[in-house]
C-alpha cells in the first residue's frame, strides 16, 4: 500500500514540475512573442494611418504652420516615413518575435523603441484631432 503513495507522490510531484517548467520556458514566451507582435502592429498600423492623414489634409497643415511635439508638418511627416522604412520592416518583426536569432537584450531595446514610438505617435495623432477640430469650428 505505501508503495502506491510513494509511486502516485513521486507522479502527482512529476506533473507539478513539468506544468511549472511549461508554464516558464513554453507558456510565457509565447505569450511575449503575441505581445511584442502585437504591439509592433499596432505601432505600424497608426504609423501607417497617420501618414495617410498628414497626405490627406497636406494643403491645411502646410499653410497653418503649426507644429507637431516642437518639429514643422514636413519633419514629421519625414519621422513618420523614416519610422516607416527604417524600424516598421519585416526584419524588425522577426527579430521581435524570435523568427530570427537575436540576443535577449536587442528585442528589449526594440520592445522599448516601439513603446515609446507609440507613445509619439499617440501624441501627434491627439494633436493633429485637436487641429481638425479647430479647423472644422473656424470653417
Amino acid at each position: 500500500m505505501s508503495d502506491y503513495v510513494v509511486y502516485f507522490s513521486v507522479l502527482a510531484l512529476l506533473g507539478i514540475l513539468y506544468t511549472q517548467a511549461y508554464k516558464k520556458y513554453v507558456f510565457m514566451p509565447k505569450v511575449q512573442k503575441l505581445n511584442r507582435a502585437k504591439q509592433f502592429r499596432y505601432a505600424r498600423n497608426l504609423n501607417a494611418e497617420l501618414i495617410g492623414l498628414f497626405w490627406h489634409n497636406t494643403t491645411l497643415l502646410q499653410n497653418t504652420g503649426l507644429v507637431f511635439e516642437g518639429a514643422t508638418f514636413e519633419d514629421t511627416l519625414d519621422k513618420l516615413q523614416t519610422l516607416r522604412d527604417n524600424v516598421y520592416t519585416t526584419e524588425t518583426f522577426k527579430q521581435l518575435v524570435g523568427k530570427q536569432k537575436t540576443k535577449g537584450a536587442y528585442v528589449l531595446v526594440l520592445q522599448q523603441s516601439i513603446d515609446e514610438q507609440i507613445q509619439m505617435q499617440q501624441q501627434i495623432k491627439a494633436q493633429f484631432n485637436k487641429l481638425m477640430y479647430r479647423y472644422r469650428i473656424a470653417a
